[in-house]
């Protein structure tokens, strides 16, 4: 009962929400009515079943500290209180995510759990991928996207983000190629599968969604030693280049080198922004949202009132400084060390487990420096979350690393 709500929450929360009833105009009903009978469920499961004592680990203890100085830096933030609308925030930005990966921690321990989560993962990943292909087949683009953006030809999937859906099914995508290895899913459709998720990621006209998702392909076949699947790939990226640029209009003109340029130029000024804010501030930075509040002093004729930093580190160091920079840090690199052991062990399955995490470390850290918005989009965050703690969780006893 626990991992199936588990798994329904994690990877069905971005489909329910837009298809099911809301109230107060943003907050869906079923998603957290899951959330709250998924937090029961644990309770009574370790109270009742287990009869054990929920365990920590120092990467939950690293995540834990890093969302306290999220959390206390409203108090010298000078743009935030602990008001209703804060708190409300804060609940699903920082407190929902530790709860999600300290309940996976004390959940995922074997085959039964990792099955199930593979499973899910890939429905969620099949679902999601059929809708940004049909909403581009049938210039749909702007069916669950926010009225105001301006690329309507992108499509979003159920997210009002282009980029946001590329990257969740880019963290998706190392959990499916582990099912597939580890034969939790008939290999008989893994051509139609990875073609379908790329299908999906390439509809969003994501640039670093796209760059991901290759990484991630190409990393998981290296790892794992497949090297005619990598010669595949390669031939299948190939062909979809050319069809895209050739036909694809709107495709070409994004990743053409003026665009890049264009936005380059305009990336590195934020970033150079945010270094200065840094310096004003290197121990505590300036507090919760502190870039995204003093955006217009550093760009004074920019249309934009506030705006983020579209680079996590940035993010970070501006808004946190040293302090919560350092657990930030911590948060991804302990695990990538323990990844990389676990590969090197080359103990089947745990050395797919270790190629997961791994994957999904270094693809979540290539889109950090691109987004400053992850950190507050907790649906990404409790999928990489869940992703990287299997490292932890399966088989802890015998794998230690």
């Amino acid at each position: 009962m626990t991992i199936f709500l588990f798994c329904s929450f994690i990877f069905f929360s971005p489909i329910i929400n837009v298809l099911l009833p809301k109230i107060f105009e943003d907050i869906n009903i079923v998603v957290w009515l899951i959330f709250y009978l998924l937090v029961v469920s644990f309770i009574l499961r370790q109270t009742f079943y287990t009869k054990k004592i929920p365990q920590f680990n120092l990467w939950l203890f690293l995540i834990l500290f890093f969302h306290v100085v999220v959390v206390i830096s409203i108090t010298w933030s000078g743009f935030y209180s602990y008001d209703v609308i804060t708190l409300q925030r804060l609940f699903a930005r920082v407190f929902v995510p530790f709860i999600i990966v300290f309940i996976a921690f004390n959940l995922v321990k074997g085959d039964r759990e990792l099955n199930i989560i593979v499973t899910f993962a890939f429905a969620s990943a099949i679902i999601l991928s059929l809708i940004s292909i049909y909403q581009v087949i049938f210039d749909l683009q702007m069916l669950f996207q926010r009225p105001d953006t301006n690329e309507i030809y992108r499509a979003s999937g159920t997210f009002s983000n282009p980029n946001a859906l590329a990257i969740y099914l880019v963290l998706l995508i190392p959990l499916i190629l582990m099912g597939f290895e580890n034969c939790i899913i008939s290999k008989k459709f893994e051509f139609l599968t990875l073609l379908i998720i790329s299908g999906g990621v390439l509809c969003t006209i994501s640039r670093k969604g796209i760059g991901t998702a290759l990484i991630s392909f190409i990393l998981f076949y290296i790892l794992k030693r497949k090297w005619w699947k990598l010669v595949c790939l390669s031939l299948v990226v190939l062909i979809g280049i050319v069809i895209l640029t050739t036909h694809g209009d709107m495709f070409t003109q994004r990743l053409s080198e003026k665009k890049f340029e264009k936005d380059l130029e305009g990336k590195t000024q934020m970033l150079l922004a945010g270094l200065t804010m840094f310096k004003q501030s290197p121990l505590i930075g300036h507090g919760y949202q502190g870039y995204y509040e003093n955006f217009k002093k550093y760009f004074p004729l920019s249309v934009h009132n506030k705006y983020d930093a579209h680079n996590s580190y940035i993010t970070v160091l501006a808004n946190y400084g040293l302090l919560g920079f350092t657990f930030f840090l911590g948060i991804l690199f302990f695990p990538l060390l323990k990844s990389w052991r676990a590969i090197k062990k080359n103990s089947k399955p745990f050395s797919a487990i270790g190629a997961t995490s791994l994957i999904s470390i270094l693809t979540y850290m290539f889109n950090s420096y691109f987004a400053g918005g992850l950190l507050d989009f907790w649906p990404i965050s409790i999928i990489f979350y869940s992703n990287v703690i299997l490292i932890f969780s399966i088989n802890r006893k015998k794998n230690s690393v």
